[in-house]
């Protein structure tokens, strides 16, 4: 069996434009000189979560 390094899983949740942790993970990736996959929260779309979410959820009518 081959083992297969698998890339590092960078997720990004910084907002703000300017972000020092941005910067900083960003220097640190360079660094490690490694094949990684950002996955960027800002740029999903997650359903607002409420109490009538919660109760669909709940009762398996939730999408």
């Amino acid at each position: 069996m081959e083992d297969k390094k698998r890339p590092i899983l960078y997720i990004n949740a910084c907002v703000r434009r300017e972000s020092r942790t941005a910067k900083l993970a960003e220097k640190l990736l360079a660094r490690l000189s490694e094949s990684y996959e950002e996955i960027c929260l800002q740029k999903i779309a997650f359903p607002v979560v409420d109490e009538g979410y919660l109760r669909k959820r709940d009762t398996g009518r939730a999408l």
